[in-house]
């Protein structure tokens, strides 16, 4: 089960992402947090400010993706892959999330920490 939630989840973020990052606003709540290069954002509001002004063009390629189940029921997954930015060469990063239930047969982003692996 966690391994089918998990590469649904990981479906529909970075196609959104990469499409319309407004979408994402329903997958986070008030308790979820990001950290996105080392910077923390608490809530829905904050990280959906961070992801808005970040402007760019992506494109997401996922090379990997692990998914465990955890002790409490949520679902933690680790991808790498490459990210293009407009129009600059591919760079690789890994993004980790915590996803937990939100009720309802829904699952909420809880943790996301969002790295560029630079050489």
């Amino acid at each position: 089960m966690a391994q089918e939630l998990g590469k649904s989840f990981i479906t529909y973020f970075y196609q959104s992402y990469d499409g319309d990052r407004t979408a994402l606003q329903g997958i986070y709540q008030d308790c979820s947090m990001l950290t996105f290069e080392g910077q923390e954002y608490l809530g829905t509001q904050a990280i959906m400010t961070k992801i808005a002004g970040i402007g760019a063009r992506f494109a997401h390629n996922i090379q990997s993706m692990d998914i465990q189940p955890t002790s409490d029921g949520s679902i933690m997954i680790v991808c790498t892959g490459e990210i293009k930015i407009d129009d600059n060469n591919p760079m690789l990063f890994m993004e980790t999330f915590i996803i937990r239930d939100a009720g309802g047969n829904s699952y909420y982003v809880h943790n996301d920490i969002f790295r560029l692996v630079l050489a």
